[in-house]
């Protein structure tokens, strides 16, 4: 079985309700979160695609570090 290559990338928060929830479920991220309001997270190609649209909606920001 093929394994898909993963990118870190990091969210930012926008939002703090249920859409942020719903995310982290979603994607498996933890609760916790930087003092600056991030998370690192590595997610596939199709996964970043579907954050994209978060972003798009303006719920995150990705962010390359």
């Amino acid at each position: 079985m093929e394994q898909k290559q993963k990118t870190t990338i990091t969210i930012y928060w926008k939002d703090n309700g249920t859409v942020r929830d719903n995310i982290r479920k979603r994607f498996g991220i933890s609760e916790g979160m930087s003092v600056n309001g991030e998370n690192a997270v590595a997610v596939t190609g199709e996964e970043l695609v579907e954050l994209r649209k978060y972003e798009a909606d303006g719920f995150i920001e990705l962010r390359n570090k």
